[in-house]
């Protein structure tokens, strides 16, 4: 990241910077993009999306289902989601532990991400969250017990992958 100095501006303008400031800002910018990335509902623990057609889906671990849920985290069954004329609901299996705006889910329907208010539910260590992008819905699973967050070392410690720039060009 290049920053110009200026010679007409006065010392101390956002373009001056000295190159401990510099690494001080960059280390600060990857501490951040590290905490984002490992948080609960950050892009290391998403595990799943779902587009959604008109009709209904099942939602659970069982094989088959529409809206496939890891086994050690969901039960075979969790209910199903219905899209009909671009609203979704939600339809929680009897058993299900299903919990959403603060209480346990019978039906629910979902708001979207693109609405003032969108619904997280809630089983276990997943969240499902409808989102709408353009026309089309998805369902988007998180799991807060991802191992993906603590498996990326590379982004955890600043690592990087150093590439060659050796030019090897092929005969024809």
């Amino acid at each position: 990241m290049l920053r110009p100095k200026m010679t007409s501006m006065t010392a101390g303008t956002p373009f001056d910077i000295s190159p401990e400031g510099l690494e001080a800002e960059i280390a600060a910018y990857r501490k951040a993009r590290v905490a984002r990335l490992t948080s609960e509902k950050g892009w290391l623990s998403l595990i799943g999306k779902f587009w959604l057609s008109p009709g209904t889906h099942a939602m659970g671990s069982a094989p088959g289902s529409a809206i496939l849920l890891p086994s050690d985290r969901a039960a075979t069954v969790l209910g199903s989601v219905t899209l009909e004329n671009g609203i979704v609901r939600l339809d929680a299996d009897p058993s299900a532990d299903l919990y959403a705006r603060g209480q346990k889910v019978t039906s629910l329907v979902l708001r979207s991400d693109a609405e003032a208010d969108p619904d997280d539910v809630v089983v276990g260590s997943l969240t499902l969250q409808l989102i709408r992008r353009g026309d089309r819905l998805a369902i988007r699973v998180r799991d807060s017990k991802s191992v993906a967050p603590r498996r990326s070392r590379s982004i955890r410690t600043g690592e990087s992958w150093p590439i060659s720039s050796r030019f090897r060009p092929s005969a024809r």
